[in-house]
């Protein structure tokens, strides 16, 4: 009868949120009300589990329709070359990037 507070499960090596996890869960969000009519929380959890099996719960404060659908705008702006993408803020994004062998930003050589 309440809201709905959506979760995501992580498997990695610490115990830590993403900016990308918050983006994902917010997306999510928007999907989810869009297509059911629900009211979902402004907030999640992300539950990190590492190698040994600790698992954390991590709450986040979703960020809004109208922010997800302007990424959604940018990235479709970059794909198409309208607009340049910025550089990775660290070297562990850049290394698992799908278009590092093209980026002129690539960091990590």
């Amino acid at each position: 009868s309440g809201p709905v507070v959506l979760l995501e499960l992580k498997t990695r090596s610490v115990n830590r949120v993403f900016p990308s996890d918050v983006i994902q869960l917010s997306a999510q969000r928007l999907a989810l009300e869009r297509n059911t009519r629900h009211f979902v929380a402004h907030h999640g959890y992300v539950v990190t589990q590492t190698p040994d099996g600790a698992r954390e719960a991590h709450r986040v404060r979703l960020v809004s329709g109208e922010a997800v659908v302007a990424l959604v705008r940018r990235r479709e702006a970059i794909l198409a070359g309208r607009i340049n993408p910025r550089p990775a803020a660290s070297v562990g994004v850049c290394s698992t990037c799908g278009y590092r062998s093209i980026c002129p930003h690539r960091q990590g050589r």
